[in-house]
Protein backbone atom coordinates (compact mmCIF):
# COMPACT_ATOMS: atom_id res chain seq x y z
CA UNK A 1 0.00 0.00 0.00
CA UNK A 2 1.28 3.37 -1.16
CA UNK A 3 2.81 5.26 2.24
CA UNK A 4 1.50 8.32 0.56
CA UNK A 5 -2.34 7.25 0.91
CA UNK A 6 -1.77 6.67 4.65
CA UNK A 7 0.63 9.33 5.87
CA UNK A 8 0.43 12.41 3.45
CA UNK A 9 0.39 13.72 -0.15
CA UNK A 10 2.64 12.37 -2.53
CA UNK A 11 3.90 14.84 -4.78
CA UNK A 12 2.37 14.77 -7.55
CA UNK A 13 3.86 15.33 -11.28
CA UNK A 14 3.37 19.12 -12.56
CA UNK A 15 4.50 18.58 -15.63
CA UNK A 16 2.11 19.75 -18.42
CA UNK A 17 0.66 17.47 -21.32
CA UNK A 18 2.83 16.60 -24.17
CA UNK A 19 1.41 18.56 -27.00
CA UNK A 20 -1.52 16.99 -28.77
CA UNK A 21 -1.80 15.34 -25.97
CA UNK A 22 -5.49 15.89 -23.80
CA UNK A 23 -4.21 16.13 -19.78
CA UNK A 24 -4.16 12.95 -18.07
CA UNK A 25 -7.30 12.40 -15.98
CA UNK A 26 -6.36 11.80 -12.12
CA UNK A 27 -5.86 8.70 -10.56
CA UNK A 28 -7.77 7.94 -7.28
CA UNK A 29 -4.88 8.15 -5.50
CA UNK A 30 -4.51 11.83 -6.54
CA UNK A 31 -8.17 12.41 -6.11
CA UNK A 32 -7.97 11.06 -2.55
CA UNK A 33 -4.50 12.48 -1.78
CA UNK A 34 -6.63 16.10 -3.22
CA UNK A 35 -8.91 15.67 -0.42
CA UNK A 36 -7.11 14.77 1.84
CA UNK A 37 -4.66 17.73 1.60
CA UNK A 38 -8.22 19.61 0.91
CA UNK A 39 -6.81 20.54 -2.25
CA UNK A 40 -9.96 18.89 -3.56
CA UNK A 41 -13.28 20.07 -2.32
CA UNK A 42 -15.82 17.05 -2.32
CA UNK A 43 -18.70 18.92 -4.27
CA UNK A 44 -15.80 19.13 -6.97
CA UNK A 45 -15.43 15.35 -7.05
CA UNK A 46 -16.44 14.29 -10.47
CA UNK A 47 -19.75 12.82 -10.28
CA UNK A 48 -18.86 9.55 -11.44
CA UNK A 49 -15.67 8.85 -9.98
CA UNK A 50 -17.66 9.52 -5.99
CA UNK A 51 -18.14 6.11 -5.14
CA UNK A 52 -15.05 4.94 -6.33
CA UNK A 53 -12.96 7.71 -4.04
CA UNK A 54 -15.68 6.70 -0.86
CA UNK A 55 -15.36 2.89 -1.54
CA UNK A 56 -11.35 3.43 -1.40
CA UNK A 57 -11.33 5.64 1.19
CA UNK A 58 -13.44 2.45 3.33
CA UNK A 59 -11.08 0.10 2.04
CA UNK A 60 -7.94 1.84 3.37
CA UNK A 61 -9.51 2.41 6.54
CA UNK A 62 -10.10 -1.21 6.77
CA UNK A 63 -6.86 -1.77 6.38
CA UNK A 64 -5.26 0.68 8.63
CA UNK A 65 -7.95 -0.72 11.55
CA UNK A 66 -5.81 -4.08 11.23
CA UNK A 67 -2.96 -2.52 11.39
CA UNK A 68 -4.35 -0.88 14.70
CA UNK A 69 -3.75 3.21 13.57
CA UNK A 70 -7.18 4.11 14.56
CA UNK A 71 -6.56 7.84 13.87
CA UNK A 72 -5.29 7.49 10.58
CA UNK A 73 -8.35 4.99 9.55
CA UNK A 74 -10.42 7.72 11.34
CA UNK A 75 -9.47 10.44 8.04
CA UNK A 76 -10.29 8.15 5.62
CA UNK A 77 -13.40 7.15 7.17
CA UNK A 78 -14.64 10.78 7.44
CA UNK A 79 -13.62 11.39 3.61
CA UNK A 80 -15.73 8.68 2.83
CA UNK A 81 -18.77 9.72 4.89
CA UNK A 82 -18.52 13.08 3.60
CA UNK A 83 -18.58 12.04 0.07
CA UNK A 84 -21.18 9.77 0.51
CA UNK A 85 -23.59 12.17 2.34
CA UNK A 86 -22.97 14.62 -0.10
CA UNK A 87 -24.03 12.21 -3.15
CA UNK A 88 -26.32 10.53 -1.69
CA UNK A 89 -27.73 12.17 1.38
CA UNK A 90 -27.02 11.47 5.32
CA UNK A 91 -30.32 8.84 5.62
CA UNK A 92 -28.93 6.42 2.46
CA UNK A 93 -27.94 2.73 3.69
CA UNK A 94 -24.40 3.34 2.18
CA UNK A 95 -24.54 6.38 4.16
CA UNK A 96 -25.17 5.12 6.89
CA UNK A 97 -23.10 1.86 7.27
CA UNK A 98 -20.21 4.30 6.93
CA UNK A 99 -21.22 6.26 10.38
CA UNK A 100 -21.29 2.70 11.99
CA UNK A 101 -17.81 2.46 10.97
CA UNK A 102 -16.77 5.89 11.84
CA UNK A 103 -18.29 5.37 15.69
CA UNK A 104 -16.28 2.25 16.12
CA UNK A 105 -13.20 4.23 15.53
CA UNK A 106 -14.06 6.86 17.88
CA UNK A 107 -14.49 3.86 20.39
CA UNK A 108 -11.07 2.48 19.58
CA UNK A 109 -9.84 5.77 19.86
CA UNK A 110 -11.76 6.04 23.64
CA UNK A 111 -13.73 9.18 21.83
CA UNK A 112 -16.60 8.04 23.55
CA UNK A 113 -18.71 11.17 23.38
CA UNK A 114 -17.84 11.63 19.83
CA UNK A 115 -18.72 8.02 19.43
CA UNK A 116 -22.31 8.77 20.91
CA UNK A 117 -23.02 11.62 18.99
CA UNK A 118 -22.68 9.62 15.77
CA UNK A 119 -24.50 6.42 17.71
CA UNK A 120 -27.32 9.45 18.31
CA UNK A 121 -27.68 10.63 14.65
CA UNK A 122 -27.94 6.76 13.59
CA UNK A 123 -30.70 5.90 16.05
CA UNK A 124 -32.51 9.27 14.65
CA UNK A 125 -32.27 8.32 11.27
CA UNK A 126 -33.95 4.94 12.55
CA UNK A 127 -36.72 6.81 14.27
CA UNK A 128 -37.88 8.58 10.86
CA UNK A 129 -37.75 5.27 9.14
CA UNK A 130 -40.19 4.42 11.51
CA UNK A 131 -39.93 0.89 13.42
CA UNK A 132 -42.65 -1.70 12.35
CA UNK A 133 -40.51 -5.20 12.32
CA UNK A 134 -38.51 -6.87 14.07
CA UNK A 135 -35.27 -6.15 12.21
CA UNK A 136 -35.87 -2.65 13.09
CA UNK A 137 -36.73 -3.18 16.93
CA UNK A 138 -33.15 -5.00 16.98
CA UNK A 139 -31.31 -2.54 15.28
CA UNK A 140 -32.75 0.16 17.35
CA UNK A 141 -31.96 -2.20 20.38
CA UNK A 142 -28.32 -2.80 19.23
CA UNK A 143 -27.07 0.96 18.87
CA UNK A 144 -28.65 1.17 22.16
CA UNK A 145 -26.30 -1.11 23.15
CA UNK A 146 -23.33 0.23 21.99
CA UNK A 147 -24.25 3.87 23.47
CA UNK A 148 -24.79 1.56 26.63
CA UNK A 149 -21.06 0.77 26.33
CA UNK A 150 -19.93 3.70 25.77
CA UNK A 151 -21.81 5.27 28.64
CA UNK A 152 -19.97 2.79 31.04
CA UNK A 153 -16.24 3.58 29.59
CA UNK A 154 -17.47 7.48 30.85
CA UNK A 155 -18.69 6.12 34.33
CA UNK A 156 -22.23 7.34 33.89
CA UNK A 157 -24.11 4.45 34.53
CA UNK A 158 -27.36 5.98 35.03
CA UNK A 159 -27.24 7.16 31.20
CA UNK A 160 -25.94 3.56 30.40
CA UNK A 161 -28.78 1.80 32.25
CA UNK A 162 -31.55 4.33 30.46
CA UNK A 163 -30.27 2.91 27.30
CA UNK A 164 -30.13 -0.82 28.09
CA UNK A 165 -34.06 -0.28 29.28
CA UNK A 166 -34.41 0.74 25.85
CA UNK A 167 -32.40 -2.53 24.64
CA UNK A 168 -34.98 -4.57 26.65
CA UNK A 169 -38.10 -2.57 25.20
CA UNK A 170 -37.31 -3.33 22.18
CA UNK A 171 -36.32 -6.83 22.24
CA UNK A 172 -39.01 -7.97 24.13
CA UNK A 173 -40.72 -6.22 20.97
CA UNK A 174 -38.89 -8.23 18.67
CA UNK A 175 -37.50 -11.72 20.24
CA UNK A 176 -39.47 -14.57 22.01
CA UNK A 177 -39.73 -14.39 25.53
CA UNK A 178 -36.99 -16.83 26.45
CA UNK A 179 -34.15 -16.17 23.89
CA UNK A 180 -31.01 -15.41 25.50
CA UNK A 181 -30.21 -11.90 24.71
CA UNK A 182 -33.11 -10.59 26.86
CA UNK A 183 -31.62 -12.72 29.80
CA UNK A 184 -27.99 -11.27 29.02
CA UNK A 185 -29.76 -7.73 28.81
CA UNK A 186 -31.18 -8.36 31.84
CA UNK A 187 -28.20 -9.67 33.78
CA UNK A 188 -26.64 -6.14 32.63
CA UNK A 189 -29.12 -3.90 33.70
CA UNK A 190 -28.81 -5.49 37.47
CA UNK A 191 -25.33 -5.35 37.04
CA UNK A 192 -25.68 -1.63 36.38
CA UNK A 193 -27.97 -1.09 39.09
CA UNK A 194 -26.22 -3.03 41.48
CA UNK A 195 -23.23 0.08 41.06
CA UNK A 196 -25.96 2.60 40.96
CA UNK A 197 -26.70 1.45 44.52
CA UNK A 198 -22.86 0.91 45.66
CA UNK A 199 -22.31 4.61 44.49
CA UNK A 200 -24.80 5.40 46.36
CA UNK A 201 -24.04 3.98 49.16
CA UNK A 202 -20.60 5.17 49.19
CA UNK A 203 -21.81 9.04 48.93
CA UNK A 204 -23.84 8.59 51.70
CA UNK A 205 -21.20 7.18 54.20
CA UNK A 206 -18.81 10.16 52.88
CA UNK A 207 -21.72 12.26 53.98
CA UNK A 208 -21.83 10.98 56.95
CA UNK A 209 -17.99 10.86 57.78
CA UNK A 210 -17.96 14.87 57.66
Amino acid sequence: MSKNLECGCPPLSLDGPLEGHSPPFPSLTELMNGIKAKRIKIENLPAEHKFDVSASFNNLAILLVKRGKYSAASVCVNSAESILSEALGQYHPVSYSTMEGKAYLNIKMHRYERALRVYEQMLEIEEKRGVTSSVGHLTIAKLLGKMSFAYLKMHKNRAALACLKGVLANQEAALPPDDASIAQTKSFMADIKARIRKEREDKESRLQGR
